[in-house]
């Protein structure tokens, strides 16, 4: 099964939200080398999202040699993780409609839907994980086809 992590704010930033740093620290320094360490012909996937741009993080990607997926601006429909999220969402209202209309301190409501969503994971099959990474070559083929439009993905 592939992981999931809490990636928390940065205190450092203006606003403390997630930044490039965190996600180079808490994700990336953690999972990648253990999946692309010895296997040259895996390509990583991050779309164009402002953080993922951030120098320290694409310069230690480059230094450990990964391979990067190029993404043209305005592609969502090459980014898989759109249907994880959708899925991971759709499995979070099913197993804890409770999550509507909970009432109580924002901590604990908080931590109650971190745990929703790490029991949600759980339900994901490793083989939709890998179906969406299996798609991406004809997801790249119709975004080239439509020259950027829209695609059925």
């Amino acid at each position: 099964m592939m992981g999931l992590t809490d990636l928390q704010g940065d205190p450092e930033s203006k606003r403390g939200g997630v930044t490039g740093r965190v996600i180079l620290e808490c994700a990336l320094k953690k999972f990648l080398p253990q999946i692309l360490d010895g296997h040259p012909d895996i390509i990583f996937m991050q779309d164009g999202a402002k953080v993922h741009q951030r120098k320290e993080l694409v310069t230690w990607l480059d230094e450990k040699g990964y391979q990067l997926m190029k993404w043209p601006p305005y592609s969502p429909d090459l980014n898989p993780i759109e249907h994880v999220w959708a899925e991971l969402k759709k499995l979070v209202y099913k197993l804890y409609p409770e999550l509507y209309s909970m009432k109580g301190p924002k901590d604990a409501i908080l931590e109650k839907i971190k745990s929703a969503i790490y029991m949600a994971w759980e339900q994901i099959s490793d083989e939709f994980l890998y179906g969406l990474i299996d798609s991406m070559q004809e997801r790249v083929k119709a975004v080239r086809k439509a020259r950027g439009g829209y695609t059925r993905y």
